[in-house]
């Protein structure tokens, strides 16, 4: 189970990297922006899966899971983010990946 658990939260985290936070505690994603400045950009089928999330059934839960991740990882000395970071962030932001997992669950289209 905790492999399992792991491998969904793993699965979750190149779309969740992509989001930014705004003022007011608001978030939306910004589906063509990396998380650290020198990290690769999205590919044309990431921004594509992003922006379809933005669009969909679970957009809401969609954001909050991305404001939780975004708020966590770090980026090393040379802007890229730390994975090591990066498995933290999705660990603390389980119960926002939850959310979100399981509201497409039941959205499935």
């Amino acid at each position: 189970m905790k492999k399992l658990v792991i491998g969904m939260l793993a699965s979750g985290l190149a779309a969740l990297f992509f989001v930014t936070t705004t003022p007011a505690c608001s978030s939306s994603v910004d589906c063509s922006a990396p998380a650290c400045s020198a990290d690769t950009a999205p590919t044309a089928d990431a921004i594509k899966a992003c922006e379809a999330e933005k669009a969909g059934a679970c957009a809401s839960e969609y954001n909050k899971a991305g404001s939780c991740v975004k708020g966590k990882i770090k980026c090393t000395a040379d802007n890229k983010t730390d994975a090591a970071g990066s498995v933290t962030a999705l660990t603390d932001c389980a119960t926002e990946i939850n959310a979100y997992t399981t509201c497409k669950s039941k959205n499935v289209t």
